[in-house]
């Protein structure tokens, strides 16, 4: 049994043509694919670092940490840092970025290093989440406003870059 559907006008007549359809028998179905299939790829890391990565990073340190850069908890939190933690914090987000770039294989893939010392992509990932969080806090009113001084400003920044840098290293990883 069929179905009849329309499949435009007859050209000498304004309503519609029918087309007579017979279904697709059963045994062309398709394979039920599991919805993590595509999980299944490898991941296709860029060759070399360019500037739509740091792009990418600018994009993702600013997206991760914009709702933290608004909230008086974090504000108060980071002003109670001492520099013992600040110092933590700075390892910790370089400790990301290594291990991101451990797993993710850029150690095999990309070679370009400044001063023949850091590789490319840690360097500007550590000075994209920072600049990223002080130019935000700035641009908010935070700093300048609701933190002020030198000491609780970089609390801030330091504490606030951990989470950009999450972004920006996540958002590296997109292609």
């Amino acid at each position: 049994m069929g179905l009849l559907v329309p499949s435009g006008t007859h050209p000498q007549r304004k309503h519609p043509r029918y087309v007579h359809l017979e279904p697709e028998p059963w045994t062309h179905a398709q394979p039920k694919k599991h919805p993590f299939h595509l999980l299944k790829n490898p991941i296709s890391l860029p060759d070399k670092f360019a500037w739509d990565d740091l792009a990418q990073q600018i994009v993702g340190a600013l997206v991760l940490a914009a709702p933290l850069a608004v909230t008086e908890e974090v504000w108060h939190l980071s002003a109670q840092l001492d520099f013992y933690r600040i110092g933590a914090i700075v390892f910790l987000t370089l400790l990301f970025n290594i291990l991101l770039m451990y797993y993710a294989k850029y150690q095999v893939i990309e070679q370009e290093r400044l001063l023949g010392i850091v590789p490319t992509r840690l360097f500007s990932q550590m000075v994209v989440s920072y600049t990223a969080a002080g130019v935000m806090l700035t641009l908010l009113g935070v700093i300048g406003y609701e933190v002020v001084g030198w000491e609780p400003t970089l609390k801030l920044i330091v504490f606030v870059g951990l989470f950009s840098n999450i972004g920006a290293g996540a958002a590296d990883l997109l292609k």
